[in-house]
């Protein structure tokens, strides 16, 4: 085979794979299974403050390899680089008016995964994907040991733990610290008789004490419900900094209820729902991207983990060919009892379907905050996104 020939998806396999055992190119690449995307976002921000306008542009690139090494052994690696370009200043902390840049670039998974008679073991460097952490490819990973086993074709039982994660709270849970806790993680998620069911226990050292997920959903006729609970303990250090910051108030227990209704027909859906924290603690998840409901494009990183919220929310879509457009309205009102009154967001949104791996899309969202104190960062903020994703 020729050099000039190869991918340069094989020839990074090639440089991953085979130069610490000198295997032939042929050899190192046979049987490499390679997947990713290319996506490319362009974000206009408008807070109606003078001067904060903001033009950010994004590149992300993900690439996973896997390799099989035997019938029930898989051998993966992933690289992942993110940049953003900012035109102008208009993000908190940037002190500066000036363009500038951040960029990462990291070995974000590595792994060995056991499959056989019902097993499934993974361990290395991999994805948490939690209710209560953001386990797409971009989000949660750790280094630690996820083992399920499927007794039957119905039913999986789940245990895991991770040492070094690179979860951060980024903002959702009032700016407590969060720097490479252990995480761990239980979880059995079946069907029965139409309904589908999810029970998960989860625990942070130093954050979360413990923390519990039901989740049931089913569907007839075209119509989907979707109910949530979540419970969480924090732990003393953390409730004590939550408290002394107001994020809490006197109680180191919160919970999260919601639910959700989807109804589809053809190429038409729509769908409302309701969620609503505790009075006292409203701590529910590490990530506002984790896997509890919610709707909006910005009005979720503003309640979430906010005690004694109610958020209501309504969409639609349809799709046209290649075409797909939505639109949707998501209120809150009591967001932490006192800084803020109501809160609402309307977007809408387009997309087309250029082919199987391509795909580019829009929307744009207008958030109103004209209620939150004067003593309160926040405000209003008209955000337009547009992205081109090319995935293999």
């Amino acid at each position: 085979m020729k050099l000039a020939k190869l991918s340069l998806a094989a020839l990074v396999a090639v440089g991953a794979f085979s130069v610490a055992n000198a295997t032939s190119l042929e050899s190192a690449i046979k049987g490499v299974d390679v997947s990713g995307y290319v996506r490319y976002r362009y974000y206009n921000e408008d807070n109606n403050v003078a001067g904060a306008k903001t033009d950010r542009h994004r590149f992300t690139v993900p690439i996973l390899f896997k390799v099989p090494v035997s019938d029930k052994v898989t051998a993966a690696v992933a690289m992942f680089a993110q940049e953003n370009d900012y035109a102008t200043d208009g993000r908190a902390g940037a002190g500066t008016s000036q363009p500038y840049s951040d960029s990462s670039f990291n070995l974000s998974r590595m792994w060995f995964n056991y499959v056989d008679a019902g097993w499934n073991v993974k361990l290395g460097r991999q994805l948490i994907a939690t209710p209560y952490t953001e386990g797409g490819i971009t989000g949660s990973y750790g280094d630690g040991l996820v083992a399920m086993y499927s007794p039957t074709s119905n039913l999986t039982v789940a245990a895991a733990g991770f040492v070094k994660s690179n979860q951060t709270v980024d903002g959702a849970v009032g700016g407590l610290a969060l720097n490479n806790e252990n995480i761990y993680a239980a979880a059995a998620i079946g069907s029965f008789s139409g309904v589908n069911a999810q029970l998960w226990a989860f625990k942070v050292t130093h954050v979360v004490k413990n923390a519990f997920f039901l989740q049931l959903s089913g569907s007839v006729a075209g119509l989907t419900l979707t109910g949530q609970g979540s419970w969480t303990k924090l732990d003393d250090d953390a409730y004590t900094a939550l408290n002394a910051a107001g994020v809490v108030n006197n109680d180191d227990t919160g919970a999260f209820y919601g639910i959700k209704a989807k109804y589809a027909m053809d190429n038409f859906n729509v769908c409302a729902g309701y969620t609503t924290t505790s009075k006292n603690n409203g701590i529910s998840t590490l990530d506002a991207d984790g896997g509890l409901i919610k709707a909006g494009k910005q009005i979720y990183y503003k309640t979430t983990n906010a005690r004694d919220t109610d958020v209501y929310f309504f969409t639609a879509g349809a799709g046209f060919g290649q075409w797909s457009v939505g639109a949707g309205y998501v209120g809150a009102s009591s967001v932490n009892g006192t800084t803020l009154d109501g809160a609402s967001e309307v977007y809408g949104q387009v997309g087309y379907k250029y082919n199987k791996h391509m795909g580019v899309s829009a929307y744009y969202s207008a958030l109103d905050m004209d209620k939150v104190d004067d003593s309160v960062a926040g405000g209003d903020n008209n955000e337009f996104r547009l992205e081109v994703k090319y995935s293999f």
